[in-house]
């Protein structure tokens, strides 16, 4: 049985009024600004604030900002999660093609772009078929394409019982992904109907 994960409003100071309960197969968008406590959360779901969280498959995985390639080659990135875990189904080269990331098996990750580093590290990410995963601006500064493949990705999960957490301050994503929409601005959860979150809803106010 899969967990439910929850944060308890007072517990993150530097949150005010947020209550989060994650359920099984649940998408919660965070919504908001820069600065706005999108990333406070998530550190605190992924046992970085001073709880402890299980990693692994069948557990929590989380994706920060600046994704960070932990092996030098391309080949060596995307088997890590089947060299920690080899009963875990292979599915690197599915998600290659998903992502469209045509590069070289022995490419060296310092050669790749940018967005090829993010889409590699996602692969990685991916490929633990986490129960909880949780996903910081996971397609900033990606191309139209690269976004659509991941976003039905993270739709393909959520229908094999995923949780997913994505923080992000775009609108049209947000709403594209979402079941339930959590509006944040300077470290609150707004009420839908307040007017600072109906002009963040309406991709009018990010300020």
């Amino acid at each position: 049985m899969k967990r439910y994960y929850e944060m308890v409003s007072g517990i993150v100071k530097a949150l005010d009024g947020v209550d989060i309960e994650v359920k099984e197969g649940e998408r919660i968008i965070l919504l908001g600004p820069s600065g706005s406590g999108k990333t406070t959360i998530l550190r605190y779901l992924a046992g970085l604030e001073g709880v402890f969280v299980e990693y692994g498959p069948g557990s929590c995985i989380w994706m920060p900002q600046q994704p960070m390639a932990l092996r030098n080659t391309v080949i060596g990135e995307r088997s890590i999660a089947n060299d920690l875990y080899p009963n875990l189904p292979v599915c690197s080269e599915y998600l290659m093609n998903k992502f469209c990331l045509n590069v070289d098996n022995n490419q060296l990750v310092e050669d790749l772009s940018g967005g090829e580093v993010q889409r590699l590290v996602l692969l990685r990410q991916f490929s633990l078929q986490p129960s909880l995963l949780l996903l910081d601006e996971c397609t900033a500064s990606l191309d139209g394409e690269s976004v659509r493949n991941i976003e039905n990705e993270i739709l393909r999960m959520k229908g094999e019982g995923c949780s997913i957490v994505l923080a992000t301050h775009n609108i049209h994503q947000a709403k594209r992904l979402a079941d339930e929409i959590i509006v944040l601005n300077k470290g609150k959860a707004l009420d839908h109907q307040d007017a600072v979150a109906q002009s963040i809803l309406s991709g009018e106010f990010f300020g």
